[in-house]
């Protein structure tokens, strides 16, 4: 403490005033002691905390929160489960009843021998017949412009391509002497020919569908020569049914280019040629 400043003790009874003038005077007394009157010393603050709290009720709130937070959620999954076990309920049983009488029918795969029976393996014996011959060429550029030179003769002809060569045939018969007859009218008439015996239908081919039918019916009529015998009806009637179900047939053209008058069996012949180019 410091010596300059000045401690009064006065002893007085407790009930007993203290004159106003005595307390003016002992600070007038204590203001001169002080070797620094203007300044005020600064008295220590004691600074009194509050003894911390304890959290309990803070965790025991977030405790609570929590709990409220997890049956809600509780509640709000049972909830929609419920409501999703209700609706597939209905449409179960919209189902049923939309499909009520009707048989459900498994899808059935085709067998082997299913599939095998809509291709048909063809193997026809190779038919022997003489044709009469108008030319050979080696391009078919040329074997066309020498039939072009028949049709202006009013005689009908067709080429046919083989081994890389092309023929124009003008005429077909079973057996050599009725070529030679055939041959013989075209020499009347200016036209050179040579008779030659020929075979058709060598080798096999497969088919399938109507295809496969017309196939079987046309080689039955080329074997016996009598595809003149053929009526209109059933060629029309081929004719259509292949332009449906088989438009990409070579056997189409030679139906479509039927001849009504045939004595030279040009007939026979574009049918050979076709059946033969189906089997290549």
């Amino acid at each position: 403490m410091d010596s300059n400043k000045k401690i009064t003790i006065s002893f007085r009874n407790e009930n007993e005033k203290v004159p106003e003038n005595e307390i003016i005077q002992a600070k007038e007394e204590v203001a001169a002691s002080d070797p620094r009157p203007n300044q005020i010393e600064e008295i220590p603050v004691l600074e009194i905390r509050k003894p911390h709290q304890s959290p309990t009720k803070k965790k025991r709130y977030e405790k609570n929160s929590v709990k409220y937070l997890v049956i809600a959620a509780s509640s709000a999954l049972l909830l929609s489960l419920g409501l999703g076990f209700l609706l597939l309920r209905m449409f179960v049983s919209l189902t049923d009843e939309t499909t009520a009488g009707k048989e459900m029918v498994p899808a059935s795969v085709p067998s082997e021998e299913a599939v095998t029976e809509q291709v048909a393996a063809v193997n026809p014996n190779a038919v022997e017949a003489y044709l009469v011959q108008a030319g050979v060429f080696t391009t078919e550029e040329k074997a066309v412009q020498w039939k072009s030179k028949l049709t202006a003769l009013s005689v009908s002809s067709m080429v046919w391509e083989r081994d890389h060569q092309f023929y124009l045939f003008a005429g077909s018969a079973q057996t050599e002497t009725e070529a030679s007859q055939i041959a013989a009218e075209l020499s009347a008439r200016n036209i050179e020919t040579y008779v030659k015996p020929w075979s058709v239908l060598k080798g096999e081919g497969s088919f399938k569908g109507e295809e496969a039918k017309t196939f079987e019916f046309m080689i039955d009529h080329l074997e016996n020569f009598s595809i003149d015998q053929l009526s209109d009806a059933d060629r029309q009637k081929l004719l259509s049914t292949l332009e449906k179900q088989e438009p990409n047939s070579p056997l189409i053209s030679p139906l479509q280019e039927w001849e009504q008058r045939d004595d030279y069996h040009l007939n026979w012949l574009k049918v050979a040629y076709s059946l033969e180019k189906m089997m290549e």
